[in-house]
């Protein structure tokens, strides 16, 4: 199972992303969900990193493991088109494999 975290604060700016597991919809390096996930988690944290005004904070210790997380927000405009493109597409891929990705959502306060 994959599982999703992604923490938004007030404003639906995605503050953290956590994503763990493998979606077991086939053997790994093979597995097309995981495989879309993990372009979306890396397209997200390049589109991030572009701009020098926000501060990260990221972990990608193996295969399976991805966490970043802003801990300041630069630009909040083209912090909230990032997150909302990485929501859109993990829940596209749920729509597709939904007994194989979990995602939680959880507002900062």
């Amino acid at each position: 199972m994959l599982q999703v975290r992604i923490v938004r604060d007030g404003n639906g700016c995605v503050r953290e992303v956590d994503i763990q597991g493998h979606a077991g919809v086939a053997v790994h390096g093979q597995d097309p969900a995981c495989a879309a996930a993990s372009l979306l988690a890396k397209a997200y944290a390049l589109t991030i990193a572009d701009d020098k005004r926000h501060r990260v904070q990221a972990d990608i210790p193996n295969p399976g493991s991805f966490f970043l997380a802003i801990t300041q927000v630069g630009d909040d405009e083209h912090a909230l088109v990032a997150g909302t493109m990485l929501m859109h597409g993990l829940e596209s891929i749920r729509r597709e494999f939904p007994q194989n990705i979990t995602i939680e959502y959880i507002k900062q306060s």
